[in-house]
């Protein structure tokens, strides 16, 4: 809807993923995070995938 009132436009659109693997998204104007499911759970995926891995 957001894109569609054009308060966002796709490119200012992130998944969690690139969020984990790029870093942490611009800290210019709001940032919203949309959960299709239960959002804990992603942060628990997102805090276990961010973890540094041991080395051997």
């Amino acid at each position: 809807m957001a894109i569609g009132e054009g308060t966002f436009s796709e490119s200012d659109l992130r998944t969690l993923r690139s969020l984990v693997v790029d870093g942490p998204a611009p800290t210019h104007g709001p940032v919203l995070y949309k959960t299709t499911g239960m959002g804990w759970e992603d942060l628990v995926v997102a805090g276990l995938a961010y973890r540094p891995q041991p080395t051997s």
